[in-house]
């Protein structure tokens, strides 16, 4: 892909995670709707990169993708499970960030962004 794209999606994701960090401290209520957006915005990304990606970016996506599909099924076996609701809960509130920084550090390592240099990928 190209490297403007790559640095234009690794900043935005910074930035969402960053302000997301922040707002939760003061409007919790809002965390909801920035894990929307940027759940949204990664999953636009990395389909992107599946379709059009080198297989280096392809791989490391499908990693993410297949962590993806098992949280998922993990959540809605979860939810049909009635002494597992309160772990759903939790799974839905706490692991998206997981998969939020997760995917960030994929395209952070990729784009190579200054202050970000010393990773290899």
């Amino acid at each position: 892909m190209n490297i403007i794209f790559k640095r234009v999606d690794s900043w935005g994701q910074l930035i969402m995670i960053a302000i997301t960090a922040i707002t939760a401290v003061f409007m919790p209520f809002l965390v909801t709707s920035a894990y929307i957006f940027i759940g949204t915005w990664q999953l636009i990304s990395v389909t992107l990169y599946l379709l059009l990606g080198t297989k280096q970016e392809k791989t490391n996506r499908k990693k993410y993708w297949i962590g993806l599909i098992i949280y998922i099924i993990v959540c809605f076996a979860s939810f049909k499970i009635k002494d597992l609701v309160i772990l759903t809960i939790y799974l839905l509130w706490f692991v998206p960030a997981f998969f939020a920084v997760w995917y960030c550090y994929i395209t952070i390592k990729e784009s190579n962004i200054w202050p970000f240099r010393h990773l290899k990928s």
